[in-house]
């Protein structure tokens, strides 16, 4: 999932530095989705990143301009 999503991102263009933060973002989504539901995502669903979206929220304590900015 990861190596197709950056190569999207390569072919649209994007900046190493977007590349890199979208890559670890991903990175991160994907092992929180192991954790809560003991496999590896398949596709990812809306409501699946609104609830990665509430644990960084309420879990890890970030605050949503830094959520929304990382999880455009």
């Amino acid at each position: 999932m990861i190596k197709i999503f950056i190569q999207y991102l390569k072919k649209e263009n994007k900046s190493e530095n977007t590349i890199k933060g979208y890559g670890f973002d991903l990175k991160q989504y994907i092992k929180w989705f192991l954790l809560s539901f003991d496999k590896v995502p398949e596709k990812i669903y809306h409501q699946n990143v609104l609830e990665y979206k509430n644990y960084l929220l309420n879990v890890k304590n970030q605050n949503s301009k830094t959520i929304n900015s990382e999880k455009r």
